[in-house]
């Protein structure tokens, strides 16, 4: 009786745990201060060698003393740019997702070295992943809005994105932005330095396309948004520049753009092969897991009648 009774508490006690359990499995997200040490093309691979690593808590570490097993850490990216504006040696700040040998969600190029700030002027990435403050001081936010046709799991691709440009708390502009294209923010301000910004692509939680009953039961890692963003000056962008820039996106035949790019640096490819990164483990891999736990209890529970 005693076993039946515990049988049925283990029972509820698993079946809380599945209905409870969290829409998404975060994946492990690091940051950290350095510079370029290779870049490989051909694989979308870019090596980081790490000086410092942030704590979480607004401080930074450095590599000496800090956990991280190696100092030169690879990971891929997806965006373009990074192959052709990136050199060896430039200085930067990454968030890597999953840890050595995973994603770049954002890489940003750090001004100026040598003062006390390391302002961002460019990014690679999601911003909302940099710690260090863009230059002059601008703030880059974003909201993207789900295509509810186009998701897995608990990511969607993002068919639109609202950016917010702040700059010392005050809104220099807000603008919606479509994958593809580019927008100049702040263009009608009197800032010497200005925001040119592309929403490459993005992702957004599918939340509000699925019930609460079906994300209960599906995991995976959190969204990503992929910008090219760079604090430029505005006497290097002419006006028609800018209308070009606002209209080439919803053109079918892809136009050039011209960028605030400061050098192109082709990189020779290596031969390093890095490890596939583990997959997003599903809510139905879960469910099996418990499921097997509950089994072993059970059996437990026999042998102790």
């Amino acid at each position: 009786m005693k076993s039946m009774k515990l049988a049925g508490i283990i029972t509820l006690i698993i079946t809380a745990m599945i209905v409870s359990s969290p829409a998404s499995a975060v994946l492990l997200e690091e940051t950290y201060m350095g510079w370029v040490s290779k870049i490989e093309p051909s694989k979308n691979i870019v090596h980081i060698y790490v000086t410092e690593v942030y704590q979480g808590d607004g401080t930074w570490l450095t590599y000496g003393k800090s956990k991280l097993p190696n100092q030169i850490v690879p990971g891929t990216t997806s965006n373009p740019s990074v192959f052709t504006e990136l050199k060896q040696g430039d200085s930067v700040e990454v968030t890597i997702m999953g840890g050595s040998g995973g994603e770049w969600i954002t890489i940003g190029k750090i001004g100026s070295v040598g003062s006390t700030s390391k302002p961002i002027i460019a990014c690679y990435g999601d911003p909302s992943r940099l710690i260090s403050p863009f230059y002059q001081n601008y703030k880059i936010s974003f909201t993207p809005e789900p295509d509810c046709a186009l998701c897995e799991g608990t990511l969607c691709t993002a068919s639109i994105a609202s950016v917010t440009v702040e700059r010392d708390s005050a809104t220099v502009e807000t603008a919606d932005m479509f994958p593809g294209s580019t927008h100049v923010f702040g263009w009608d301000s009197s800032y010497q330095y200005i925001p040119q910004i592309t929403f490459v692509s993005g992702e957004a939680d599918s939340t509000t396309c699925s019930s609460s009953s079906e994300i209960g039961m599906m995991a995976g890692p959190q969204a990503v948004s992929d910008f090219t963003i760079y604090i430029t000056q505005r006497s290097t962008i002419v006006k028609s520049e800018v209308e070009t820039l606002e209209t080439e996106f919803m053109t079918e035949v892809p136009t050039e753009v011209v960028t605030a790019a400061e050098t192109q640096v082709p990189v020779t490819a290596a031969t390093t092969v890095l490890p596939a990164t583990t997959p997003a483990t599903s809510g139905f891999t879960m469910f099996c897991a418990l499921a097997a736990v509950f089994a072993a209890l059970c059996l437990f529970i026999r042998r102790m009648d």
